[in-house]
């Protein structure tokens, strides 16, 4: 499944697609977020990273995320509760 970003429809794209065997790639359609499973993750980061917190510099907000996903290597559950959806 690919979101449709601008580039995943370039030519390179297309080409490697192409040299692949057995695998068919379906789009998802434009602007539907609620389809594409990695924004469901982003959203659960905003919430519980970024999310009405003030932070003193861009190396704080990087240092809170990546705790973040640390917690989430421990808790593979929940990532695949948060990213699975059923089509």
């Amino acid at each position: 499944m690919l979101d449709n970003v601008r580039y995943h429809h370039t030519i390179k794209v297309k080409e490697f697609i192409e040299s692949l065997k057995n695998i068919s790639l379906k789009y998802l359609p434009p602007y539907c977020s609620d389809l594409n499973a990695i924004e469901h993750l982003w959203k659960d980061v905003r919430k519980s990273v970024t999310h009405n917190h003030l932070f003193e510099t861009i190396k704080h907000i990087v240092q809170a995320i990546r705790k973040y996903f640390m917690t989430m290597q421990r808790s593979p559950a929940k990532v695949k509760r948060l990213c699975a959806y059923i089509y």
